[in-house]
């Protein structure tokens, strides 16, 4: 079979268009809240932690979430900034863009 010979494929969806379906439930920055809080709690053998924010509510982090590929420099006790999204598994909310207040 010859290159010319296979079918022309369709261009994949851009996700930030909100006319697409593909985007459909993808959280965006819109979609995101920024928050402050204190880390209570890593993990570091799993790379996730959970932040407590200033209303008190604790919220899940993986290490993918923390900018920059800080995870390792992230202590307990450490005040953090964050944005928080509907989990895609819809475990509530999980916090993304980490970075220290």
């Amino acid at each position: 079979m010859r290159r010319s010979d296979l079918p022309v494929s369709t261009p994949l969806p851009v996700l930030s268009d909100p006319g697409c379906p593909a985007a459909a439930g993808t959280p965006t920055r819109e979609d995101a809240t920024m928050a402050t809080g204190t880390i209570i709690r890593l993990v570091r053998d799993r790379g996730f932690g959970f932040i407590r924010g200033e209303d008190g509510k604790e919220v899940f982090f993986h290490a993918t979430g923390v900018v920059n590929g800080i995870y390792d420099n992230l202590n307990e006790d450490q005040m953090v900034t964050y944005e928080k999204q509907a989990d895609t598994r819809g475990r509530g909310e999980r916090a993304v863009n980490v970075r220290p207040a």
